[in-house]
């Protein structure tokens, strides 16, 4: 009988943290000190995320409505496709002096490369100005992928002539 209680005592002790936890808001980005203002560091920004994310392989977007992340594994394969693998069909190997985060939010934005150099930097504009942006930007990328996967699936698997002859009638 106790026993019984004691684990209803536990779920309902775990629904609870739970139920918090969910409810919880999450930071949006690490609440450190940040410098002033600086507008030709955010106009550097500004072109820096433009350029990264003309590319698509390897970078890694999360969008919300209060930040935007932007990170890679590697920098130095942010503009490498898979025809440029080492021969066993993957990528180059990442590494962490090459990695890259970028995350944007209302009150500016903080950039990390390598987990040993970090920076961060008040403007409350940058969030608002480059939101459409990266948001377009995803899509796209989201688009590409989706062709590109279902197209290598498609024929990988063999469905594609399973389809063509379908629509042949055969």
């Amino acid at each position: 009988m106790k026993e019984k209680k004691f684990k209803k005592i536990a779920e309902e002790v775990a629904k609870l943290i739970s139920n918090q936890l969910n409810s919880m808001e999450k930071p949006t980005m690490i609440e450190e000190y940040r410098a002033e203002y600086d507008s030709e560091v955010s106009d550097k920004m500004k072109k820096f995320i433009i350029n990264v994310i003309k590319y698509k392989e390897n970078l890694n977007i999360s969008i919300s409505e209060k930040y935007i992340n932007i990170a890679t594994n590697d920098i130095k394969n942010i503009k490498k496709s898979h025809s440029n693998s080492n021969g066993n069909g993957k990528l180059y190997s990442a590494s962490d002096e090459n990695y890259l985060e970028i995350s944007i939010d209302e009150k500016g934005f903080y950039l990390n490369y390598g987990y040993r150099k970090r920076s961060r930097y008040t403007d409350e504009e940058i969030f608002n100005e480059l939101l459409p942006l990266v948001k377009q930007r995803n899509k796209e990328i989201n688009s590409e992928n989706f062709n590109e996967i279902w197209e290598e699936v498609m024929v990988e698997s063999g469905i594609m002539r399973d389809n063509n002859l379908d629509e042949l009638g055969i």
